[in-house]
């Protein structure tokens, strides 16, 4: 597997240092002419980025210098994720945007989104290894930046801080910013936020403009990585279909941000019919909703979208050539 310094970062990185050090009204002449020369050349490495990071702490000397650089960042200095983010119904949808999406600013560990209860937690593996610390504030800060801007309240904070290194300036300063406790040297870094702000609406929220930037992004990411996530969220939005009792093509498409007619082609692509994949989904979940013995035939029934249990009797017995009830006995005689 490769190291995180032999993968890559997309070059809207370099815009970001390059905003700060206007921000800032810093003059550094010989740095933002390698600046500048790297723009030209796209992705650059994450070993590069690194080495920028460490050369303009070095020059700057500013404590937490890091938390300082994504401090600054609006949506509009993330390319289409950017963009993404701010069309967003809310806090929730673009977390969910920068979970799938991710790839399109940088390669290696990805983060995860873990909801309990009222806490929401994106977690980074590091199976690629280890970044480093003031690349990690980066992220954050600007993540918490964005959520800030597209929130419009200055004063949101998170619940906690993770990182994997060590502070590189003052507890308080990183506390004042985060606005929760900040905790260092661990074995992987994550940020959680209170669900009282994921479900806040944004008002630059744009739905058709959503949709089509949805689109352009499925487009730029690999397509082995494409097909993959769509079946996992295509999975997933059935699943819930189905318990809201509307497994149609237009409510599940809706659900992932496109038509019926793209859904369809979609499925083409992957050599299914919409009407064959939701039987696929109907009879394994039906297989584990029977192992559960508290679950009666009326609420599985329900819970794999039929309106009526002689609907589900029926489509069972095409699936298994046995009634639900001669299914439940035999798992009984199984056991």
């Amino acid at each position: 597997m490769a190291q995180l310094n032999d993968l890559f970062i997309s070059h809207d990185a370099i815009g970001i240092l390059q905003g700060y050090l206007k921000e800032e009204e810093v003059s550094l002449p010989e740095f933002q002419g390698q600046l500048e020369n790297l723009e030209k050349k796209g992705a650059i490495s994450f070993e590069i980025w690194w080495g920028l990071l460490d050369k303009l702490n070095d020059l700057l000397a500013q404590p937490i210098l890091g938390t300082r650089i994504g401090a600054r960042m609006t949506p509009k200095q993330s390319g289409i994720l950017g963009y993404l983010t701010q069309t967003s119904a809310s806090m929730l949808d673009a977390l969910r945007c920068f979970e799938r999406f991710q790839r399109l600013i940088y390669e290696g560990n990805v983060a995860q989104i873990d909801w309990q209860g009222d806490i929401c937690t994106l977690t980074w593996d590091v199976s690629h290894g280890h970044s480093t610390q003031i690349s990690d504030e980066v992220v954050f800060a600007s993540l918490l930046s964005v959520m800030r801007c597209c929130l419009q309240d200055p004063s949101a904070s998170l619940l906690s801080v993770v990182f994997s290194g060590a502070p590189m300036g003052p507890a308080s300063l990183y506390q004042e910013y985060y606005g929760c406790e900040v905790t260092f040297n661990q074995p992987n870094i994550s940020l959680s936020v209170d669900s009282k702000y994921l479900l806040m609406p944004f008002d630059s929220s744009d739905p058709g403009l959503h949709g089509l930037l949805f689109e352009q992004a499925l487009n730029k990411l690999p397509k082995e990585s494409v097909e993959r996530s769509f079946v996992g969220d295509l999975h997933q939005a059935t699943v819930r279909a189905l318990h809201e009792g509307q497994p149609t093509a237009n409510h599940i498409a809706s659900k992932l941000h496109m038509s019926s007619r793209t859904l369809h082609r979609r499925l083409a692509g992957l050599g299914y019919v919409f009407r064959d994949f939701l039987k696929d989904i109907r009879k394994k979940m039906a297989k584990e909703y029977f192992d559960d013995e508290h679950l009666t035939l009326s609420e599985i029934s329900l819970l794999l979208g039929y309106s009526e249990q002689s609907a589900f009797s029926r489509a069972f017995a095409g699936w298994f050539e046995m009634s639900p009830s001669e299914y439940k006995v035999s798992l009984v005689s199984r056991d």
